[in-house]
């Protein structure tokens, strides 16, 4: 339930595990611009007791503890929008027709590709439904016994095309085709039932007890595919968390997610802008080194005598001067372009690498507290303790940006246009400098006048501003500002809170 909840908050952070903290954003580009042009920038707001710092946190640290992963957005469609065989659109319905084409090599592709961006909607669309069902549950919506036995009936129809599609591939492809429709068919029998699942969590949470129409319903949905799962596609009939095939459950589950998700993904290749500009750099302070070393070589051959020991000597000098005053200049050279320049760009293309969608470019620095926006300190500042905010708090700001620019491209799929990112961040270096999760606390019980041993936990704070920055339809530039609040400890994340901003 926790874990579907997670997924549908979209531009919301929200911890993935112990360590690491989660965002997805979404990038919907406007089709009348060439070029969509996107920007987030994150304010970090770290305690000094944690000892993070440009000292002891450097850049490159910063950059292995985030991963940025993009991919197209998984095109939105309602069950009834997919088993709807007029729908040119619908995988379902463009599965069925690719089925009965020439098993071509390029046919081959088209059909496995269209089947795993069958599973990737069937999914998004149960778990986008499912959480509609799960609020309704919530309001008490008085149509929701309605409307859950009407999407059970959805599900079961679902069930049945599947095996349609199933007896086609069997008919028509065999082989590899129909290994693979195996694999989507089990994507998609475990989403129907982590769903569902869901659901019924919370409809017998809520209810006591809960409706027996509706918890039958999707009691027999859950079952179904369960037996489903055990008879074809080799599922253990019970998980006790015992037996070495057990031990595959999650580790299958993760490899089937990988391989739907393959019609989603993208091509990226990400380089620094030390890679991209040393050898101009090293190649300009190599020639007024080489320049001043020539100078001070003529200006010794006119005081010295040539081939004298004192002009071998000062010649020597020189030589090491320029050596010292070419690695001098890049890196004085490095660090003024990294200053006003991008740290990483990363290039996005096609699948098929045949054309470019666009970059992301990224920047990361400690900022002093007095370079900050007057917004973001204003922001900073609400919300926080109450007795405490007239205190200056000691803390570090880390100021990362990044932007992200999309070009206007035709692809063949208009259902494959708009883009997911996940930004995915482990707080692990944060806390080496951490004290222990409970620190000892002893205090005098007003009953008895005892002293009690007690163990209060320790915590961390970590606040976080992300301003996001984009285009409405009217191509006017809208500013979002979110604040959050990490909650951690020695061993990790506790949990996230969302502040107003």
């Amino acid at each position: 339930m926790k874990q579907l909840k997670k997924e549908l908050e979209i531009g919301e952070i929200h911890v993935r595990d112990l360590w690491q903290f989660e965002l997805k954003s979404e990038f919907i580009p406007l089709t009348q611009l060439e070029e969509n042009q996107f920007a987030q920038e994150f304010f970090i707001f770290i305690p000094n007791a944690l000892q993070v710092n440009r000292n002891t946190y450097k850049k490159g640290q910063f950059y292995q503890d985030l991963t940025n992963m993009i991919r197209y957005k998984t095109p939105e469609f309602t069950l009834k929008q997919i088993l709807n065989p007029n729908n040119n659109l619908s995988p379902i319905s463009r599965t069925l027709k690719l089925i009965q084409n020439e098993t071509t090599d390029d046919n081959r592709d088209k059909l496995e590709d269209e089947l795993k961006l069958l599973g990737n909607i069937v999914r998004s669309s149960l778990r986008d439904r499912i959480g509609d069902l799960i609020e309704e549950i919530k309001n008490n919506n008085p149509d929701l016994s309605e409307h859950i036995l009407r999407y059970c009936e959805e599900v079961k129809e679902l069930r049945r095309k599947l095996r349609e599609i199933d007896e086609e591939i069997a008919e028509n492809w065999r082989g590899v085709i129909r290994e693979h429709f195996h694999y989507i068919d089990e994507f998609i029998s475990i989403s129907i039932s982590y769903t569902f699942t869901a659901l019924l969590e919370e409809l017998r949470k809520h209810f006591s007890p809960s409706p027996p129409e509706i918890d039958e319903a999707i009691s027999q949905i859950i079952l179904q595919e369960k037996k489903h799962r055990i008879e074809h596609l080799k599922e253990p009939k019970e998980l006790k968390g015992e037996t070495e095939e057990e031990e595959h459950f999650f580790y299958r589950a993760g490899l089937l997610n990988k391989f739907v998700l393959d019609a989603l993904l993208l091509t990226t290749q990400r380089t620094g802008v030390r890679q991209k500009f040393q050898h101009v750099i090293g190649a300009v302070a190599a020639g007024i080194a080489m320049l001043i070393f020539l100078l001070l070589f003529v200006w010794g051959g006119e005081v010295f005598v040539i081939n004298s020991m004192p002009f071998i000597f000062i010649t020597v000098l020189f030589y090491i001067l320029k050596d010292r005053i070419k690695e001098g200049l890049k890196a004085l050279s490095y660090q003024w372009v990294l200053k006003w320049l991008y740290d990483y760009k990363t290039d996005i293309r096609s699948p098929d690498d045949l054309y470019s969608l666009g970059n992301i470019k990224e920047s990361f620095s400690f900022i002093n507290e007095k370079m900050l926006p007057k917004e973001i300190i204003n922001i900073r500042n609400r919300e926080f303790h109450a007795v405490l905010e007239e205190f200056k708090r000691p803390e570090r700001v880390i100021y990362y940006k990044k932007e992200v620019l999309l070009n206007h491209t035709q692809t063949e799929d208009i259902r494959r246009r708009n883009f997911n990112m996940i930004t995915r961040f482990n707080i692990g270096e944060f806390l080496k400098k951490a004290d222990d999760p409970l620190h000892p606390y002893i205090e005098l019980d007003p009953n008895t006048e005892k002293l009690i041993n007690k163990k209060l936990p320790k915590v961390y704070h970590i606040n976080i501003i992300m301003r996001n920055y984009f285009l409405d339809t009217n191509q006017d530039t809208i500013v979002e500002t979110k604040k959050f609040r990490l909650i951690l400890d020695k061993n990790g994340i506790k949990r996230v809170e969302h502040l107003t901003g």
